[in-house]
């Protein structure tokens, strides 16, 4: 309706009682601060849109774990197609206002690639499941990928490690200078 003015303080009011009742992690509290960070873009903020979306995704990363060590492999997928519209937003918000920021296109990458990795995990788990079925001799095999599957798919959610911002020859863990092949 265009009445962003009445609109925000409902919303910041909204996420604070979430917040309290709900505790900051909870999905709730997520789409909260996903519709602020539309009512932020729609009024022309959006480096505050996006840092409202970074946090409504630092929740959704949280609760991807959650639903991909517990849930049922329908429930995943459901989870995964959920988890698109704000995917969407994201992308949007950056390929609209903050194309030229590094540091934004970055993040988008950074989101989409583990998107890719949860729905790449979802699909596997969901062969591994069929396949399973038919070839109970492939069991063992199939349970040691669905592991392996997991561990990648955790590396990717965690986000690069301090051994990523090592340059190339520089000095490892021990002290002693990489050598080159």
């Amino acid at each position: 309706m265009g009445r962003y003015a009445e609109a925000e303080p409902l919303y910041r009011q909204a996420l604070d009682i979430k917040r309290a009742a709900l505790g900051n992690d909870h999905p709730d509290v997520a789409v909260t601060l996903n519709n602020l960070a539309s009512l932020c873009a729609a009024t022309s903020r959006e480096g505050e849109a996006l840092e409202l979306m970074k946090q409504a995704q630092s929740i959704t990363d949280h609760m991807i774990r959650n639903v991909f060590h517990f849930a049922a492999e329908g429930q995943r997928m459901g989870y995964v197609t959920v988890i698109r519209g704000e995917m969407d937003s994201f992308l949007s918000l950056i390929s609209q206002y903050l194309s030229n920021s590094p540091a934004a296109v970055a993040d988008g990458l950074d989101m989409v690639l583990k998107r890719k990795a949860i729905a790449a995990e979802a699909l596997a788990a969901q062969r591994d499941a069929i396949l399973g079925g038919r070839y109970p001799d492939l069991a063992p095999s199939l349970h040691r990928l669905r592991t392996l599957s997991a561990q990648i798919a955790q590396k990717i959610m965690s986000g690069p490690g301090p051994e990523v911002s090592m340059p190339i020859g520089s000095s490892s863990r021990s002290g002693k200078p990489k050598r080159r092949t």
